[in-house]
């Protein structure tokens, strides 16, 4: 949790606006035929990734195939440095103490990693640079509860969420929502930002399988009862010890875009009504950045006002949650 004593920001929020979107359909149809034509070194990564190409086709609705997919034809660092830039803004780079690369998905092999050609790329020789992955889609909360308490005063940590699907990576599992390229980025400091950081959380349990292509639809639909009602109980404390009410602004809550039946779940709570749904793929998991492109969009509304609080919720895609609750104090963009 955090130190109160020491009041943080998150600012400059910055989200990659994708243009190629094909059908889930078009997707499928294309991984078939590409899979059949894989040469071997790549095939030994689908061994590696426990997907047995032949019979691990996970069976999709008819509605399912036609949801329209995210995916980059830009190389994984050129997307990261774009939304890595736009979040930098004017901030002088002397005052950049972290780089934090968060991603669920695991980057396509080069000479250097990932987060250290970002950083050469985006030139912060000071900064400390690492890349966190292994806790899901809630890696981001995680990343601020790591890099928050070396913070100094007027300092200012930069996190980049970016997942880049590539074989042999699926996008598509039983009734979820298609997962989607996406990367956004902004910036944690101790500066008067865009909104106030109040409170954190994340949180890893056993799932039935470690690997996502092994998962049985049973043991998937139990994960989303189990995300619905962890989400439930988290949201019910943040109520009950006063972080989030509708004394002082209007509530909203943000949850990651999993499935039609995932939100069903919030149908008969107290607080469905406070739920807000992105129109920006509106069928499709973004993975560690999906929270913030929904954030984005209800800010870019102009309906957030100064003292709204925000609660993101992150989850997925096996057993992983974790929220950043946040209160409206000014401005975002989108590239």
């Amino acid at each position: 949790m955090i130190d109160h004593s020491k009041k943080v920001y998150l600012s400059g929020l910055s989200t990659l606006n994708i243009k190629k979107k094909i059908s889930t359909r078009e997707y499928l149809e294309y991984r078939s035929k590409a899979d059949n034509h894989q040469p071997e070194e790549v095939l030994s990564l689908f061994k590696a990734y426990g997907f047995d190409k032949r019979n691990n086709q996970h069976q999709i609705s008819e509605k399912q195939h036609h949801y329209e997919v995210t995916i980059s034809e830009e190389n994984s660092i050129d997307c990261l440095s774009k939304v890595a830039e736009s979040a930098i803004g004017n901030t002088d780079q002397s005052k950049f103490l972290q780089l934090i690369l968060v991603h669920d998905t695991t980057p396509i092999p080069e000479s250097i990693t990932a987060v250290m050609k970002l950083k050469q790329r985006l030139g912060l020789k000071k900064a400390i640079s690492y890349s966190l992955s292994d806790r899901g889609y809630a890696i981001a909360p995680g990343a601020i509860d790591i890099s928050t308490p070396f913070l100094e005063e007027s300092s200012t940590n930069l996190i980049v969420c970016g997942d880049f699907l590539h074989a042999p990576q699926q996008r598509c599992l039983h009734t979820a929502y298609p997962k989607g390229d996406a990367y956004a980025g902004f910036k944690v400091t101790t500066e008067d930002g865009d909104y106030e950081v109040i409170s954190y959380f994340s949180d890893t349990w056993s799932a039935a399988t470690n690997n996502i292509y092994t998962l049985s639809e049973k043991d998937y639909l139990q994960l989303e009862v189990d995300w619905s009602e962890r989400f439930k109980k988290s949201i019910g404390n943040c109520f009950k010890n006063g972080l989030l009410t509708e004394d002082s602004g209007q509530t909203y809550i943000i949850l990651q875009n999993i499935s039609e039946r995932f939100f069903n779940e919030f149908e008969k709570t107290s607080f469905n009504n406070l739920i807000y749904r992105r129109k920006y793929s509106a069928h499709v998991n973004l993975g560690s950045s999906d929270p913030f492109y929904t954030l984005q969009e209800l800010d870019q509304k102009n309906q957030l006002n100064a003292g709204d609080r925000i609660l993101l919720g992150f989850a997925g895609p096996l057993g992983a949650l974790g929220y950043i609750l946040l209160q409206k104090k000014k401005g975002n963009e989108v590239i």
